[in-house]
């Protein structure tokens, strides 16, 4: 930008606190959610369910699901190397694996079903 006022208004605006979620690149989200995820096992020692009632956690248990898709299948978010290796070093973490192992997931959907 040419005028430096607008060039400070601009840069202001995007770094407000209020503002700033609405300029972050997919990578960041993706992030940002995966934190959140770790926080909520952290808290409660145990995966969101997509089926919870709480709309917020159901949210969290549905993107888990649509991440172990794109994971298994390199797709989506999962084509970035960085989001990928992230995500293997999450479901790989001794704090977070048990709760991604086949046969945990197996023995829910036994119980539960």
């Amino acid at each position: 930008m040419q005028d430096e006022n607008i060039y400070n208004l601009w840069t202001e605006f995007i770094n407000d606190d209020k503002y700033k979620k609405f300029f972050e690149d997919n990578d960041i989200i993706w992030i940002n959610k995966l934190n959140e995820v770790k926080k909520y096992i952290d808290e409660n020692n145990k995966r969101p369910s997509q089926h919870n009632k709480n709309n917020e956690i159901k949210i969290l248990g549905s993107w888990i699901n649509i991440q172990q898709q794109n994971y298994k299948n390199k797709k989506q978010i999962m084509e970035n190397e960085n989001i990928y290796n992230l995500w293997t070093e999450f479901i790989n973490d001794n704090k977070y694996s048990f709760l991604f192992s086949v046969n945990i997931i197996s023995l829910k959907i036994a119980i539960n079903s």
